[in-house]
């Protein structure tokens, strides 16, 4: 029988049988008792009976995320010799964690409070053991804590364990990209994504809390008119689906003065050339649409209130304490707020003439924190409702709804990811892991679309003689292809870019770069509506992925050059 144990504040533990009920597929246990959790720190799902020993067949599955000190992707481990170790995921974008072995092969998901798992392998003398976490921090749990086990077939590849859990969440809750397109989806599905940064203030900001009088100047890269020539660039070009997403064009720019967000920036074009740019943008057939932020604040903000503010358990504001960024030192709205001040200016903004998929910062690439201000608190769990409610708003004013990475507990209602993590993948940086894996791409293609897989390809997903894997690499993980202009912006401007419109000769070269993205993409974008099945290694840097409706892509990286085979259904 499947025991938990409950790790106390005082480093004592104890043994709890949960409760245990059978369902097709999978079992559920949950933690039922009334504990005592003002002494508890958390429980533990202990995820098997049997021995693992180093030498068994199979392998372990570990969701991606952060450990402690080092950033890493989805990945697997096999149960070879290794020296002891008790590792852990505290910050993972799925709750789960799976092991596939000839005794039992299963997926574990917490269920129950998973905004507040963790990931546990420990090693010792050759022996694993691999454990679900639920936090708790001496207070009582806001949901029921529970954990289902997924059974999967002995002999499940990777691809295999993806299906099983997408097929899980698509039962409890999340919805085929499919089964939810609107216009704008449809047109995202079937284009190519283009941000364009137009201005920002330094970041760092050498000034933490800033006012009119002591702001750093407005770094001015790209006007509206300049998106305008960009745009006229691309159609002349023959890139007949492009969407462009406006970084900075509130007031003083990029994180400049969130939450407030008008006027539009004067010093880019002021409402007026915004307005013109968009209609442009309408008139030559491609779809517009912006960047906000629901998360941060920055006392320079016309509209910055301490009551709206995230309040620390101690009662403090809850802020970044290690840097200030571009509009000072960042405080972290309260979902509650958010939403509030959301169902305000979001319409106001999608009235500027914006639609396609609108992006809002940070929802899904930061994790969401209880608020304990005695006038709005809320719980984890709550605060990611009133997250989800935003995007689910967002939606409605724009046609689709993106946000910047991959927590599960933020995507029901996010139609887009900009990317899924920070770093090119490193095996020897964490000891447990052997191969780095496109597990999550495997889960939620076909139901959240991703521009690039990791920050690497943000503003290189172009054929070029310095990148020439980097379209490659966003086609295998079943990404977007997508262009950054002025991506970079942490020091002094001006930048040497690598995607700009400083002269006209930087303006043809990037019209190329997207021309020659439209003409790999056109013949692919249609995949984005089907899962992908299957990704696998057949050769030496030689790799396949196949998706539902038959077809597959083969990569080879010796060769630098890829083949699409369609479906004969």
């Amino acid at each position: 029988m499947l025991k938990c144990t409950i790790n106390y504040m005082d480093g004592s533990t104890k043994e709890y049988i949960p409760s245990v009920e059978n369902f097709d597929g999978y079992v559920k246990y949950t933690v039922l008792d009334n504990l005592e959790y003002d002494k508890i720190s958390s429980i533990d799902f202990n995820l098997h009976e049997f021995e693992i020993k180093e030498g068994d067949a199979g392998y372990y599955l570990l969701p991606g995320g952060a450990a402690k000190t080092v950033l890493f992707e989805n990945a697997i481990g096999y149960f070879k010799k290794r020296e002891n170790i008790v590792w852990e995921n505290i910050d993972a974008f799925m709750p789960i964690l799976g092991v596939v072995h000839e005794k039992e092969s299963f997926l574990g998901v917490i269920t129950g409070m998973p905004e507040q798992c963790m990931q546990k392998v420990i090693i010792n003398d050759g022996t694993y053991k691999f454990l679900l976490r639920v936090e708790t921090f001496g207070k009582s749990p806001y949901d029921i804590i529970s954990m289902v086990k997924l059974a999967l077939p002995s002999d499940a590849d990777y691809s295999k364990v993806a299906s099983v859990y997408r097929n899980y969440l698509l039962n409890n809750g999340f919805v085929a990209l499919k089964d939810k397109l609107t216009p704008e989806l449809k047109y995202a599905a079937e284009s190519l994504y283009i941000r364009v940064r137009l201005a920002w203030k330094p970041a760092p900001s050498p000034v933490e809390d800033q006012t009119p009088e002591t702001e750093p100047p407005l770094y001015v890269a790209c006007t509206f008119e300049d998106v305008e020539k960009i745009m006229r660039s691309y159609k002349e070009a023959g890139v007949e689906k492009a969407e462009f997403c406006l970084v900075g064009w509130n007031s003083k720019g990029h994180d400049g003065r969130w939450p407030q967000v008008f006027p539009v920036e004067e010093e880019l074009g002021g409402e007026e050339g915004l307005r013109k740019l968009i209609a442009e943008a309408h008139r030559l057939g491609y779809n517009i649409t912006c960047h906000t932020n629901s998360k941060g604040a920055y006392t320079i903000a016309n509209n910055f209130n301490e009551d709206d503010i995230i309040r620390n358990e101690d009662g403090s504001l809850n802020k970044i304490e290690h840097r200030a960024w571009s509009g000072g030192r960042t405080y972290f709205l309260c979902a509650k707020r958010a939403y509030e001040m959301a169902l305000e200016v979001l319409p106001k903004v999608a009235d500027l003439g914006f639609r396609g998929v609108h992006y809002i910062d940070s929802i899904t690439t930061l994790k969401a924190k209880p608020c304990y201000s005695p006038k709005h608190p809320l719980t984890t769990k709550e605060s990611y409702e009133y997250y989800d409610k935003i995007l689910a708003f967002a939606k409605k004013q724009f046609g689709g709804i993106s946000s910047e990475s991959g927590y599960q507990y933020a995507l029901k209602n996010c139609d887009m990811i900009f990317y899924l993590s920070y770093l090119k993948p490193i095996n020897s940086d964490v000891a447990v892991i052997d191969e780095y894996i496109p597990f999550w791409q495997l889960v939620f293609h076909g139901i959240t679309m991703i521009g690039a897989p990791n920050s690497m390809y943000m503003d290189s997903s172009h054929p070029t003689k310095d990148h020439p894997e980097a379209l490659m690499k966003t086609l295998e993980n079943g990404g977007r292809p997508l262009l950054y202009y002025y991506k970079k912006f942490t020091g002094e401007p001006p930048f040497i870019n690598e995607i700009n419109i400083d002269t006209e000769e930087d303006l043809k070269r990037t019209t190329s770069y997207a021309k020659a993205l439209w003409d790999a993409y056109k013949e692919l974008s249609y995949l984005q509506y089907e899962f992908m099945e299957k990704h696998e290694k057949i050769a030496d840097n030689i790799y396949r992925v196949t998706y539902s409706d038959g077809s597959y892509i083969t990569f080879d990286y010796n060769n630098n050059t890829y083949k699409l085979t369609k479906s004969d259904k």
